[in-house]
């Protein structure tokens, strides 16, 4: 390489003796300059090529390469001459000249445009104007006639929204300010028209609403959406509340502007409170539907099963008779202990499913409550206090008593679970007349209303509902049987009212409705002496409709008199076999056998034909 070629690379030429075309050549043009290359040696032809050099500092050089292919005596290249020549100045006049000719072609096309589309505006604007000249003076006699028609019209509207008294119907500007008011307006809200027009209808909302900015975000959705329906509470001028259906809607100009809004608001309070009535009345009879099949359930189960308790206990106390062996007669009594459990917890589930016997009587509620005082406290823990609130007057009312002392216990053992902290349970009493609209059990009349409070922990909303269902509990395994409640339930209903549950953060109330009677307390008269049994004879009738009940039952009477006895365990046999006199007996005093008992007669046909 000669001196010019490391002056134009600004290179010494020690320095390019260690370098390659890569080193010199731009990147970009590099895979080109090597095509070219593989060409030439290919060919043995030269080429003249013009790339950008990389110089030491980083800029670039306009390099023109006259490249000769040298060959040998075979006529293979050998090497490759390359004539160089900085071309930069020239490259960069003819860029400048190229972005000059650009720019000015550039300028004669948008003046081009420019030009010819100002001639096309020009034509339409004549062409326009020539057709807005012939129908201006149609357009004046149609505008005349609108508005003629437009102000009939508004005469029309305006009669007959003044005459709507159902609908509150008055127009808004664009800032929610009142415009005017028709006669519906003025009886729903109460305001005459001087009163209210030019008042902002945000007037209308609770304070809560009118903080939340509930007015002015109606008007942004009506203005977006064209219309904007909302149910809630509305206030009256004596700032009494009731219930709007509300719809704003936009009202627009010709040329789509907005110019105000259009309120119309309807009174729904009574329709509101009809349907609440009425799905309250869907959810009771579903409650009242679902606990009635649970006490057809449980009541069948629970005579089975008291029919299984009562051979258990028989059988138990007849082997009792029978050992003499410590440990066999401690076994039996477990065994007879489990089963008079078991018969317990049998009460219990006849009580919820009302077939189990009452023995109602006409009380006073103040008497009783003070006579079973003692025992509510005594099922209570120390830190649980007992505060009774039973006036005087309080109506009588007509209960098993045992139930009832029965019930009350329930509801305070269930008091005091829910307050583990100590506390106070009060157990008060009222009179009421319920209508059906109360919603209470559908009952209507007068009641006492029986309601124990406690201030504990409360009950979860979504436990409220089952808690009198049987055998349910929130209680840790083995602290409740889940019959207390469903005792109450049953005994409640079976007393002719029902049972009522409310809870909240602060303690549940459980009320129990029994209806009022008329007739005078009859005080408990004291059973007579027990007269001594004296020897007799005669024909005891045992009626069940279970046979192996039946003969544990008669199992006794069949130990002790086995000569002159007879026994019949059957429903349809009812014939009385020789006797002085008769003894009915019941083995567990169903209301089917008791049926059967008193249609028996004294004078039936004996075996031997004497009557």
């Amino acid at each position: 390489m000669n001196n010019g070629f490391c002056g134009i690379v600004r290179r010494p030429a020690p320095e390019l003796l260690q370098m390659g075309i890569q080193d010199l050549t731009e990147p970009d043009d590099l895979p080109y300059i090597r095509n070219l290359i593989g060409q030439a040696i290919d060919t043995r032809e030269g080429f003249v090529v013009e790339t950008r050099n990389v110089l030491p500092d980083g800029s670039r050089l306009w390099v023109r390469n006259n490249v000769s292919a040298i060959t040998d005596r075979n006529g293979a290249v050998r090497h490759l001459m390359v004539v160089a020549e900085d071309v930069t100045n020239r490259r960069c006049a003819e860029e400048d000249l190229q972005r000059a000719h650009d720019d000015l072609q550039k300028t004669v096309e948008e003046r081009t445009a420019t030009l010819q589309q100002a001639t096309e505006v020009l034509d339409t604007e004549i062409g326009q104007r020539k057709r807005v000249e012939a129908a201006l003076k149609h357009d004046i006699a149609e505008r005349r006639k609108a508005q003629e028609a437009l102000l009939e019209s508004e005469w029309r509207f305006r009669t007959v929204i003044q005459g709507v008294t159902d609908y509150a119907i008055f127009m808004l500007d664009r800032s929610g300010y009142i415009t005017n008011w028709n006669v519906g307006a003025q009886r729903i809200h109460q305001y005459t028209a001087p009163e209210i027009v030019g008042q902002h209808f945000s007037l209308f909302y609770t304070e809560e609403e009118q903080q939340r900015g509930e007015p002015a975000r109606a008007l942004q959705v009506a203005a977006y959406e064209g219309k904007c329906a909302v149910e809630g509470w509305r206030v009256r001028r004596d700032k009494s509340l009731f219930w709007a259906s509300a719809v704003i809607e936009t009202v627009r100009d010709e040329a789509g502007t907005l110019a105000g809004f259009v309120k119309i608001t309807r009174d729904i309070t009574e329709r509101r409170e009809a349907q609440a009535s009425l799905e309250r009345a869907q959810e009771q009879l579903a409650e009242s539907q679902k606990m009635e099949a649970l006490g057809q359930l449980t009541g069948s189960i629970a005579h089975d099963f008291n029919n299984l308790l009562m051979i258990v206990s028989g059988h138990a106390q007849l082997l009792r008779r029978r050992l003499t062996d410590p440990k066999h007669l401690q076994a039996i009594d477990a065994v007879h202990s489990a089963a008079n459990r078991g018969e317990s917890l049998t009460r219990q589930l006849l009580a919820f499913s009302r077939r189990q016997p009452l023995n109602p009587i006409v009380t006073d509620l103040k008497e009783r409550v003070e006579a079973v005082h003692e025992m509510l406290v005594g099922s209570l823990r120390g830190n649980v206090q007992l505060k009774c609130d039973i006036p005087a007057d309080v109506w009588p009312v007509e209960v098993d008593i045992a139930e009832l002392e029965l019930a009350l216990v329930n509801i305070a053992v269930n008091a005091r679970d829910a307050m583990p902290g100590g506390g106070s349970i009060t157990l008060s009493a009222r009179n009421v007349s319920l209508k059906k609209s109360d919603e209470v059990g559908q009952l209507e009349g007068d009641f006492v209303a029986l309601a124990m409070t406690d201030a504990g922990v409360g009950i979860a909303p979504d436990v409220l509902p089952r808690i009198f269902e049987p055998f349910f509990t929130t209680k840790a395994l083995g602290k409740g049987t889940g019959l207390g409640l469903a005792q109450v339930y049953g005994f409640s209903h079976q007393s002719g009212g029902t049972v009522v549950a409310t809870s909240a953060v602060s303690g549940t109330t459980i009320t129990i409705y029994l209806p009022r009677r008329q007739a005078i307390s009859v005080e408990t008269v004291q059973a007579p002496p027990t007269q001594p049994i004296v020897p007799g004879e005669g024909t005891i009738l045992v009626v069940e409709d279970n046979a192996e009940v039946a003969d544990i039952t008669a199992s006794p009477w069949c130990k002790r008199r086995k000569s002159d006895s007879r026994f019949c365990a059957s429903r349809s046999s009812y014939r009385l076999w020789k006797s002085p006199f008769v003894k009915l007996w019941n083995a567990v005093q169903r209301e089917t056998t008791a049926t059967a008992c008193c249609n028996l007669r004294a004078g039936a046909a004996r075996p031997d034909g004497n009557d």
